[in-house]
């Protein structure tokens, strides 16, 4: 039987248990059943880290707002 599943999957991170502190955006691309693509970026939260999260401090301390190439670029 051949999988016809096709699909994106879109997870967030975030750097405390506040919803506007996301720190870290990942997509899965999956045609046919298979995972063919994947990317993710990491941005600087707007709020402090809490302790829950050890490993995004040193993830997060230096990147911009957003990482270049992070942003849509419209269609023509």
């Amino acid at each position: 039987m051949t999988s016809t599943l096709n699909f994106a999957a879109f997870d967030v991170e975030t750097a405390n248990p506040k919803y506007s502190s996301i720190c870290a955006i990942g997509i899965a691309i999956v045609r046919n059943g298979v995972r063919v693509d994947t990317h993710s970026w990491l941005c600087r939260p707007p709020e402090p880290v809490h302790s829950f999260n050890p490993a995004i401090p040193e993830s997060t301390a230096s990147p911009p707002p957003w990482w270049p190439g992070s942003r849509a670029s419209p269609s023509s």
